[in-house]
């Protein structure tokens, strides 16, 4: 073969492999490859008040609990979020349940507490939890409260804690109610 022919069969075989390359890379789907997840809006505490807790993200809604749990953020953040959760039945982490059912108990309303203390205890009937000396003291401070507080037999959270009592606990529940 003479070397101009070979030339010309050179460039030709160039030209081919080039026009498949950059075919292969300009046709049919793109295919990109994400370096970084896709950055979102972080929710903020003042955000979070103003909308249904239900809907914040779960790992949003533990960063905005357990983040706000210190100095001014306690009484601007955490408590009026938490009461929030608990009117719109947010699934709420037991750490920050328990620590409702202490602060709502001392300083704040009584009904933030019984929905505190009734959502914690139904974790524990549920399996979600385990129930030991310090909780069955806690039950025994809930219900002593609740009947306290109860204006008649009929009381909605004098009955969500027997309810909750009876379940988890049947002889606390006797030494209570019968």
């Amino acid at each position: 073969m003479a070397p101009v022919t070979r030339g010309i069969c050179m460039v030709v075989v160039v030209g081919i492999i080039f026009g498949l390359v950059l075919g292969g890379c300009t046709t049919g789907k793109q295919q990109s490859v994400a370096l970084m997840p896709e950055a979102r809006e972080a929710i903020t505490c003042d955000l979070a008040l103003n909308m249904d807790t239900r809907q914040i993200p779960d790992d949003d809604f533990h960063h905005i609990l357990n983040n706000s749990q210190k100095g001014d953020w306690l009484d601007a953040c955490w408590k009026p979020l938490m009461v929030k959760a608990l009117k719109e039945d947010r699934d709420i982490p037991m750490t920050h349940l328990s620590r409702a059912i202490h602060r709502f108990n001392n300083q704040e309303t009584k009904e933030a507490f019984n929905m505190a203390a009734f959502q914690y205890f139904s974790k524990i009937v549920k399996g979600e939890a385990t129930y030991g000396d310090a909780q069955q003291e806690l039950l025994s401070q809930y219900l002593h409260l609740a009947i306290l507080d109860a204006q008649h037999k009929n009381d909605k959270n004098l009955k969500k804690a027997m309810l909750v009592s009876s379940r988890l606990d049947p002889e606390m529940y006797d030494k209570f109610f019968n």
